[in-house]
């Protein structure tokens, strides 16, 4: 379903809940009901009970079991809800899985990050249609299971992942029959959207199981320039330089996919979170190709956010836009490159002077400047370029180093690290489960893993 076009009147905090979480909803989103933040344990015994494959404690209690759980559906974009960590909370908002069979047509259990304690809802990847339990799905060990007769779309294997090169499409069409080759000799699907979307569900669930991942780093000291400004009120510009990730491919929202619910990009997801936890009136968002009106801010106070970034560029690219970026005179900017210089098996050390020159001539305008720079996502391994050609799985790991050492040399300079959490929730999930693309962009569930990684970076 196609979305109205998305105002950058961004989110206020609207609700306080139980324990005094600040929940925000979008200008297009429904009133928030169920934000809560992450909960205590009230009580413990030695009784347990196994729920999938880890054993919990059958008494331990937590706020969440005296609720009315159906409070923590949403079917439409809600800030508040979709900015809690996936690490620290026993809520896990639509959390996306594509629902495809295996090549010898058996189905397997859905992938989830954590093993299943109730499911509040399970609905459409545009999150219109809510499916019904044991009609749709059933629960079977803290796993969720699609009833072969129920209503939730099954998509075949073989529309997906061809033996042989497919008689309709090209490789790299964007025409909805696209495909690439595969580092086997086989071919996979390439879409924006389109089929992917329409066979991932959204899954909101509450589980006590918290996993085994790693938990972003808070590096607040990097940003005492930029946070204490937000903290006196005062006005702050924020950019944001990379490839098509952070352009918004392929966000829910972005200009062109918009289809419901009409998520924004991680820069905007960033920029929404601000709004609400500082109480600041207008937000200002430039995405890529927009013009600056600047008769658009007539307000003594604001938060002007500019988007530099492009789909298809790395960081040679990157050299060149420092002009643009330092015209605009940011307090902070979010470098996020690395997905198509890895693909292309860029040197680590190239890669490594590029963002240092990129940081260097940015500062060399404005010496008080602070920085993220992302660790991207991980493209998918299969996938070549071209027939008989490597895996775009290229050096994009290998920057890691890199850039810890960029941000241990560099102050006010910080890393956030998306790449090691992609890496290990690709252990436990499918690549089709998290990506709007089947190739090297991002779905909503993965854009907001972004944004939440930043917000803990900067702000814990």
């Amino acid at each position: 379903m196609k979305c109205v076009k998305r105002g950058f009147a961004l989110a206020m905090c609207s609700l306080t809940l139980l324990l005094g979480a600040c929940a925000t909803t979008s200008v297009h989103a429904e009133e928030n009901n169920g934000t809560l933040a992450s909960p205590v344990s009230t009580t413990q015994t030695n009784n347990s009970m196994q729920i999938g494959d880890k054993a919990v404690n059958s008494e331990e209690k937590t706020i969440y079991d005296d609720l009315d759980l159906s409070i923590f559906d949403t079917a439409r974009y809600d800030n508040g809800k979709y900015m809690q960590y996936y690490w620290d909370s026993n809520i896990t908002y639509n959390e996306s899985a594509m629902i495809i069979r295996n090549a010898d047509g058996t189905l397997d259990a859905v992938k989830l990050l954590f093993n299943v304690d109730e499911i509040i809802s399970v609905r459409s990847a545009d999150l219109q249609t809510k499916y019904e339990k044991d009609v749709d799905y059933k629960i079977e060990n803290g796993k969720l299971i699609i009833l072969e007769d129920g209503n939730i779309p099954i998509l075949e294997h073989n529309k997906v992942y061809f033996d042989a090169k497919p008689e309709v499409g090209a490789i790299g069409g964007t025409d909805g029959n696209g495909y690439f080759p595969t580092v086997d000799g086989k071919y996979e699907k390439y879409v924006e959207a389109g089929i992917l979307y329409d066979y991932q569900i959204a899954v909101t669930y509450y589980h006590r199981d918290k996993g085994n991942y790693t938990v972003p780093a808070t590096q607040s000291k990097e940003f005492d320039g930029v946070i204490g400004k937000l903290e006196r009120g005062e006005s702050v510009n924020i950019a944001c330089l990379g490839d098509s990730i952070s352009n918004g491919s392929n966000a829910s929202g972005f200009f062109s996919t918009k289809l419901n619910p009409c998520m924004p990009s991680y820069f905007g997801l960033v920029g929404d979170y601000i709004k609400a936890k500082y109480h600041y009136k207008n937000v200002y968002l430039y995405e890529s190709g927009e013009a600056y009106v600047a008769d658009k801010e007539n307000e003594e106070t604001r938060i002007k956010m500019t988007n530099f970034s492009v789909g298809g560029k790395d960081t040679y690219w990157g050299v060149t836009q420092t002009e643009a970026v330092a015209a605009v005179k940011p307090d902070l900017v979010i470098l996020g490159f690395g997905m198509n210089d890895g693909s292309a098996y860029t040197g680590e050390k190239a890669y490594y002077n590029n963002m240092m020159k990129i940081i260097e001539e940015i500062r060399a305008v404005n010496p008080a400047c602070e920085f993220v720079v992302l660790g991207t996502m991980l493209p998918n391994e299969n996938i070549c370029w071209s027939e008989g050609g490597k895996s775009i799985l290229g050096n994009q790991e290998k920057y890691l180093l890199k850039l810890q050492t960029l941000a241990q040399e560099e102050a006010g300079v910080a890393l956030a690290d998306i790449t090691t959490l992609h890496k290990e929730y690709l252990t436990v999930k499918n690549y089709r489960d998290m990506t709007g693309n089947n190739v090297n962009h991002p779905n909503d569930f993965l854009v907001r893993l972004y944004a939440q990684t930043i917000v803990k970076t900067i702000f814990g």
